[in-house]
């Protein structure tokens, strides 16, 4: 496993990592103290602490806790070889010479840069605890968000499962709503055949009849046109009416007979008429309303018998076996044969094609078995229909025509008492000698009102306004009103009126011409309709003459209106479960539990963000207290050369043969390098600042740095993780480690290694490998 990418999440530096061999310098003490802690978290699973990509056997992952998790990297493994590690150093001596003399701390320079050190060294103190801290608490702040997130994604996942629980039920739906469809339209097309089938045998009924109703059509012609002819003569009549001639002969008699000797007295006699025509006017009117109630009644008991029979027609066809159809009888006795030739070579061939085809053949006989009204071929062959062996259909054809029978007995009792009832003929004949009455005494036809007649005869005549020359006689009057009605077409009683009768006979005349406009008009509306009558019944009787004859084949035959069939409960069921599945999941799941987690989550963010940002301002205030503490390092550190030199000049002075016994240890001394040494450093340099090592440590120390990256070579199944040195050849020269440099070099396709220092001539060395085989990085310059 690899490292090759790291952001740390306080943005405080970003860096990319050669997947072999990496040399960075120019680290601050901080950041540097951050990457090693980066690469020590690997083995363990730990949190690295910011994002990053790693690389394992060629698939890249992204940096995570959990990824490390999975990648099973659970081992206690230090990862970091420091100078302290190597064998034969003195962890006392590491990093500086051994000193046979102390600095003068009297010296006012080395007073200030120790003071301005231990300042540097406090605040870096005091910094980093704030940083810990500050990385501990966003360390929380991210624990606790990955938990609000997770609990969103439950909610989420809640949320799916609604919806998948509505995509179920919805195709669930569908299915259910093709398969409704499908018998819905294999219903309707049996009710379309037999309707047509229906159509077209009344179309062949109807063909025999066509001649009667042609017959009948022609008599009702001939009497339509007779009462056109009519009613066209009467209109001529009634537009020639004059009715002036009357009203002034009429005038003239009644001023003769006023002035000649009163009427007689008929008072009585009308009263007495009067009353009668009242009383048999009532009694006819209560005989009228209990007539209208028995003619209701008939029609509800007629209504109610058709339905009976309706219902009893139903259900004798449900329990009569069906007229087979040839064609589907065909089908089915090949169809049954072909099984029965199948089923027959099953046991001998067992194919897989020859069942699934006895599948489908057996499916397709019980739909024409059913289409026959058979259950079984068994049936079939005995002629045992279903409908007939139902007894549930017996049971309901034998309740339709018990209720036949009694709603048609209910009928006929109707229909006999309304036709023994003689009150209305009774009243029909009293009606007629109280006509005849009031005729005698008016001296003419009472009309539609004779109450009436009766008033207007009873009343005194008035004087005309103008009449006739007041000396014409009653009788030149009565012959003047004579001949006036004889004009108008009035047919007078024979043998002729009194003067008397012949003035009522005028008066009624005059009254009956008051209404001659409506009676114009309603004259015209009946012509009107008798026209279009004889139109319509014309137009018909013309289409039953050229008109083509019913044709069995079918041409001709209306299209019947389609079956409306209710949709079943079942179907109606599972539209209201996918209803009520749809607009749960609509709902946002958790409602104020996920608006609180998603309120919570916000909160988070903004401490988090805020916590960074305090961060990497104290991160940045650490790399100032770093370098001002790197700073006041190396003024002393300028200070303590100073004195040293002295001190060496000081010492050659006085002994010029002090640096003979210089060894070639582990250790450093204070005496100057050999010519040796100083070929060997200007030729290979040295690593880091102090003295020399020999041959035996540099073999030691090989030894030491296989066998700890053997260490690091399986980890888990992914392999090696990498190894980080920091600083940790400090004080060797490179010639001497030179076998080490080579080993790390091949290592590094094994092991990934970052080598921390802040020695040019490692940067140098890396940069030789080439960038196949090495990065260098310097954090000062940026790259």
């Amino acid at each position: 496993m690899r490292l090759v990418r790291f952001e740390d999440e306080s943005g405080g530096f970003a860096i990319e990592l050669h997947p072999l061999l990496t040399v960075v310098s120019g680290l601050p003490a901080h950041i540097r103290e951050r990457l090693v802690g980066v690469f020590q978290a690997l083995p363990g699973g730990g949190d690295p602490g910011g994002r990053g990509l790693i690389d394992v056997h060629g698939v890249f992952l992204e940096l995570t806790r959990d990824n490390l998790q999975l990648l099973e990297l659970d081992q206690d493994l230090d990862v970091v070889l420091r100078s302290a590690d190597l064998p034969g150093t003195d962890v006392a001596e590491t990093g500086s010479e051994s000193r046979s003399w102390s600095l003068d701390e009297s010296d006012p320079d080395v007073r200030d840069a120790r003071e301005a050190l231990a300042a540097a060294k406090a605040a870096a103190e005091t910094t980093t605890r704030l940083v810990r801290s500050l990385r501990v608490k966003i360390s929380q702040l991210e624990s606790e968000r990955g938990e609000v997130r997770a609990h969103l994604v439950e909610l989420d996942q809640v949320t799916r499962v609604a919806t998948d629980d509505v995509a179920v039920a919805r195709a669930n739906l569908a299915e259910a709503e093709a398969r409704w469809v499908a018998e819905r339209d294999e219903r309707q097309r049996v009710a379309r055949e037999a309707a047509i089938a229906a159509q077209r045998e009344q179309a062949v009924a109807g063909s025999a009849s066509t001649a009667a109703r042609r017959a009948e059509l022609e008599s009702l012609l001939t009497g339509l046109i007779d009462r056109s002819s009519h009613l066209k003569r009467e209109l001529k009549r009634l537009r020639s009416l004059d009715p002036m001639p009357v009203r002034q002969a009429h005038a003239a008699l009644q001023m003769a007979l006023s002035a000649a000797a009163p009427a007689p007295d008929h008072s009585a006699q009308v009263e007495l008429l009067s009353q009668r025509w009242r009383d048999v006017q009532s009694r006819s009117a209560a005989a009228a309303a209990k007539q209208s109630a028995s003619h209701r009644r008939l029609a509800e008991l007629t209504a109610r018998r058709d339905r009976a029979y309706e219902e009893l027609v139903e259900a004798e066809r449900a329990v009569t076996a069906p007229e087979p159809d040839e064609g589907v009888v065909d089908e089915l006795e090949t169809v049954h044969d072909e099984i029965f030739d199948l089923d027959g070579r099953t046991s001998k061939i067992g194919g897989a094609r020859i069942r699934r085809r006895l599948d489908e053949l057996r499916v397709r006989e019980q739909e024409l078995l059913g289409r026959l009204g058979f259950d079984t071929w068994s049936s079939y062959v005995m002629g045992i229909s279903a409908n007939v062996a139902d007894p549930e259909r017996h049971g309901r054809f034998e309740a339709a025509r018990a209720a036949f029978r009694f709603a048609e007995a209910e009928l006929e009792r109707a229909t006999a008492a309304t036709a023994g009832n003689s009150e209305v003929t009774g009243l029909e004949r009293e009606r007629a000698g109280l006509a005849a009455e009031t005729a005698d005494l008016i001296g003419g036809d009472p009309g539609a009102d004779p109450l009436a007649s009766l008033e207007r005869f009873s009343m005194p005549a008035l004087a005309p306004v103008k009449a006739a020359a007041p000396t014409m006689s009653v009788e030149d009057a009565a012959t003047a009103l004579r001949y006036a009605l004889a004009g108008a077409g009035t047919d007078l009683p024979d043998p002729e009126p009194s003067p008397h009768e012949l003035l009522h006979l005028g008066g009624g005349w005059v009254d009956a011409m008051g209404s001659l406009p409506e009676l114009l008009s309603r004259t015209e509306h009946e012509f009107r309709d008798v026209e279009r009558d004889i139109a319509r019944y014309g137009a018909e009787f013309e289409s039953l003459s050229t008109g083509p004859s019913a044709d069995p084949a079918g041409r001709g035959i209306a299209e019947p209106p389609t079956l409306a069939l209710d949709d079943p409960a079942e179907l109606v069921a599972t539209r209201a479960r996918v209803a009520e599945l749809a607009a749960a999941a609509a709902e946002p799941s958790g409602g104020a539990e996920r608006s609180g987690a998603e309120e919570h989550l916000h909160a988070i963010e903004i401490r988090l963000r805020d916590a960074r940002a305090t961060l990497a301002d104290r991160e940045r205030a650490l790399a100032a207290i770093d370098e001002q503490r790197s700073l006041a390092e190396d003024r002393l550190g300028r200070l303590e050369d100073q004195q040293r030199a002295r001190a060496r000049s000081a010492a050659e002075t006085s002994a010029p043969g002090f640096g003979s016994g210089f060894g070639t240890g582990m250790g450093f001394g204070l005496a100057p390098p050999s010519e040796g040494d100083e070929a060997e450093e200007s030729a290979g340099g040295r690593v880091g600042t102090g003295g020399s090592s020999g041959s035996a440590g540099a073999e030691a120390v090989e030894w030491y740095v296989l066998a700890r990256l053997a260490q690091q070579r399986a980890v888990s199944f992914v392999g090696s993780v990498p190894m980080v040195l920091d600083d940790s050849f400090r004080g060797f020269r490179i010639g001497d480690l030179s076998d080490v440099f080579v080993r790390l070099e091949r290592m590094s396709e094994v092991v990934q290694i970052v080598y921390l220092t802040e020695d040019p001539e490692v940067g140098a060395w890396a940069t030789r490998l080439g960038d196949q085989r090495a990065r260098v990085l310097d954090l000062r310059t940026g790259h």
